[in-house]
């Protein structure tokens, strides 16, 4: 024989996997809904893709500075500019 408090706990749990189907048909990924990660994801491609085009111009702006004062025959000059950018860029 099931007890009144046993009848309402089996209740409650029957209740409680009720939800729990209907929250799972929602696609996770961990604890995550999937739109979170996909929305994670455009934001570190769109921070990867300004980074790039950063880093891209940069090398252009110095590839075009370099053939420009070689031509000039400015190695000194030259040097700097070069020591410049690679200290912005943060190689060394």
């Amino acid at each position: 024989m099931f007890s009144f408090a046993q009848h309402e706990n089996l209740s409650y749990l029957r209740k409680r996997s009720i939800i729990q189907l209907s929250r799972s048909k929602e696609v996770t990924v961990g604890n995550y809904s999937l739109l979170t990660v996909l929305n994670i994801l455009i934001i570190c491609l769109t921070v990867h893709l300004t980074v790039l085009t950063v880093l891209t111009v940069h090398l252009t702006v110095l590839t075009v500075l370099t053939v420009y004062f070689y031509y000039l025959n400015c190695p000194l000059l030259l040097s700097y500019l070069l020591l410049h950018f690679i200290h912005k860029a943060e190689i060394i």
